[in-house]
Order: C-alpha cells, then sequence, then structure tokens
C-alpha cells in the first residue's frame, strides 16, 4: 500500500488526461480534502485544465 502524503496548493493542472485519472491519482496521493473542476477544455475535447483545490 502507497503512503499517503500532503500536497502542494496546485491552482490549475492542464492535461490530456481524464478527469478520472486525475481524480483517482489525488485520491490515492493526497491526505486531506481536496476537490477539483474542469476549468477549460481545447475544441477538439482533448486538452483539459483543471482547477484543483487542498483544505491543507
Amino acid at each position: 500500500m502507497r503512503e499517503r502524503k500532503e500536497c502542494p496548493t496546485v491552482p490549475y493542472l492542464t492535461t490530456t488526461e481524464s478527469y478520472r485519472v486525475i481524480e483517482e491519482w489525488l485520491e490515492e496521493n493526497c491526505a486531506g480534502e481536496w476537490g477539483m473542476g474542469l476549468e477549460d477544455m481545447d475544441d477538439a475535447l482533448a486538452q483539459k485544465s483543471f482547477k484543483i483545490m487542498f483544505a491543507i
């Protein structure tokens, strides 16, 4: 089992990964409360920008 670590605040993440891939990574690697939301997406629906918020 992987040890959980506190995450630094990352206001935005731009990636071609799916929402679920990012959410799963955050669940496995971040302690405390966090949330994320889709901020922007390109016309091809490939590149997305997520806003990630951490309580800690």
